[in-house]
Parts: C-alpha cells; structure tokens; sequence
C-alpha cells in the first residue's frame, strides 16, 4: 500500500517548528514563572508593611491582593488591590529582533490600585514600572537563551533540508508527491525518514528542557527596577470628591545573585505627601535589605529597613517570611514584621496573593 508518508511528517514537523521558533512572540511567551512583581500602584497605597519594592522579570499582566491580616482587622477580605499590565508585550506581532532593540519600552508597565480605608475613603493610585537590567529575561538575547533557540532552528532546517535534498522528484514536482512503501518498516527510505523525525521531536524535547533549566537557575538573577507613583484620597467612591491630600514616590530597587540558592535585595525609597489643605509634609526616605534563599518556588526571606518619616522621625523594621508558588501563575507572600520606633514595637502580619498570566510555549 503507498502512502504519502511525507506527508505526515512534513506537516507535524511545521507543528513542531512553529514551537521552537517564535518568530513572533506570542502574549506571555518568555514570561516565565518567576515571583509576580510588586507593582508601584499597590506600594504607593502604603499597605505593605515595609518600602521595598520586590523586582521580578516582566508579565503581561500582574494582580496584587492583600495584606489579608492588615486590611482592617485580622479575618476580613483584603480592602487593598491593584493590577500592572505592560501594553506593548500583548502587541501579536511582536518578535525577538524588535524586542531586543527596544527592551526599555517594551519592559515598561501600568498599574493602577485601590484601597478602601476603614473610614470608608477610598484610596486611588497609579504607577509606572521600568526593568533597567534584567538577566532573568529569557528573550533578551544576552541572556543566552535566545542563541540556543536559534541553534535548535539550525538544526531542525537542516534536517528538513536534508529530507528534501533526500525524496524530493529532480523535476518541480511538489515534495508532497514523493511516495514511500509503508507496507515495509524494513524499508530503508522510511527508517531514514524515520529517524529524522525523531531528530526533530529530540530539538522540541530540548527545546523545553532548556526553558525550564532557565528558569530553574535563573529565578535569583540580577534585576534593576524603577518605579514610581502617585496616589490621591476620595471620600466615596466617585472620583470627583477627591480631596487635597496627595501621596506620591519613587522606587529603586535591584537584586544580585548569591549561588545557586541565594539572592540579595536593595531597595531604596523617597517620597511623600500632602495634608488636608495640600501642604507639603516632610518626605520620607527608605532603604531596606532582604535576603532570599531557597528556589524559584518556594524560598524563605529576612528583611532589614530604616526609614525616616513624620518630621525625621526614624524607624527599623525587621520582616521575615515565605514566598510561595501555589499553582502556575499564583503566588503566596507570607510573612511578620517588627516596627521599632523610639517609643514603641510593633507587630504586624502579613498575608497577600499576587497572581500572573502563566507562560505561554
């Protein structure tokens, strides 16, 4: 019985190709699943128990919720949210060579918060985020991971140069009209062919594994972000009835690798706000250290900040917890701090989730 058998294996090979060479990027390739950002629209709303902002690779789209323990008493639902999107990484038609000759742009992202306070006002924030540096980034090709894609596709187009140089007619006859005994798997054509194919199902195979040995050594990267944001007061919900209190601020933060298993955070804040007659008030400045150690998925951390507010008045926060990845996409920050203040110490836990759009192959 003749069979295009060609057929079949130049058709899953395309499906193939098409996997392990994104000319395109598609919406939330390369964002793997690191630790989900902190945007500077939910910092700004001052629920976090210290100012340092977490930097991680850039997502598509990024929701923080919490702090569920500090959002008014201890049991209630999180009062405080906010959600960071970065425009031009949902762009379709977007590939590697244009992201790489605009990463400042294209790691760029918007994020707007709210917070309904005890009183019933309602906090309005918005912020912009900017990746400075970022070597967790898969599609930046300095990164490596890029160089070894291409590699793939160099061999997977010899193989298929190779299968047509093999089979095709000499005349232009489509390669489609080749016809191979199938009824024989002796058959020394169909055992070439055979093992080509497996060849490219090998480069879809290392493909993914070398996707998440990336990510695997990479989550403790070194990454410089910078953040800013502003923040107004409405006593409803109606945007209109904003009074004159103002907060605003600026984040900078980076990270550097420690081994396999370690990375060091510092994070330096300066900002500040109005009082109810729009009077400009002391500004407070920050500068804080955290130490991670663990995973990509599950990792413990301890945290050291001074801070300066109300007039200079100093404050010390020791903070230590957990940063938990519960499913792809669904993080969990669990934690407590100790505020140190010249006339008291004060305990505060926290509780928040922060979700992303999972990778797409």
């Amino acid at each position: 019985m003749k069979k295009l058998l060609i057929l079949f294996f130049l058709i899953t090979y395309f499906i193939g190709y098409g996997q392990i060479s994104p000319t395109n990027i598609e919406a939330g390739w390369g964002s793997l699943d690191y630790a989900v950002p902190e945007a500077p629209a939910f910092k700004i709303l001052g629920t976090s128990p210290t100012n340092v902002m977490r930097p991680t690779s850039v997502r598509s789209l990024a929701i923080n919720v919490g702090d569920y323990l500090t959002s008014g008493n201890a049991g209630t639902l999180p009062k405080n949210a906010a959600i960071e999107i970065s425009p031009l990484l949902l762009n379709p038609k977007l590939d590697l060579k244009e992201y790489n000759d605009n990463l400042g742009w294209y790691r760029s992202r918007l994020s707007a918060g709210t917070w309904v306070r005890d009183n019933g006002e309602y906090d309005i924030s918005v912020g912009l985020s900017f990746t400075l540096q970022d070597e967790s980034d898969l599609r930046d090709t300095k990164n490596g991971f890029v160089t070894s894609l291409q590699g793939l596709n160099l061999r997977a187009k010899q193989i298929l140069d190779s299968l047509i140089r093999a089979y095709a007619l000499k005349t232009v006859t489509p390669v489609l009209k080749v016809e191979l005994d199938y009824n024989s798997r002796t058959n020394p054509t169909f055992n070439e062919i055979d093992a080509k194919y497996k060849e490219v199902i090998t480069s879809q195979k290392t493909y993914t594994t070398e996707k998440v040995e990336f990510e695997k050594k990479n989550w403790n990267a070194s990454i410089t972000q910078l953040g800013v944001a502003g923040n107004i007061t409405s006593r409803d919900s109606v945007i209109e009835n904003v009074g004159k209190k103002f907060r605003y601020g600026g984040w900078l933060s980076s990270t550097f690798r420690h081994g396999d298993k370690g990375q060091f955070l510092l994070g330096a804040y300066a900002g500040g706000q109005t009082d109810t007659v729009g009077k400009f008030k002391t500004p407070t400045l920050s500068l804080g250290l955290r130490y991670y150690y663990g995973s990509n998925a599950a990792k413990g951390f301890l945290e050291a900040e001074f801070k300066s507010a109300n007039d200079w008045q100093s404050y010390v926060t020791a903070r230590g917890g957990a940063e938990l990845r519960l499913n792809p996409g669904l993080w969990l920050d669990v934690g407590f701090s100790y505020q140190v203040t010249k006339d008291e110490v004060k305990f505060v836990p926290t509780f928040s989730f922060k979700y992303a759009i999972p990778d797409s192959d």
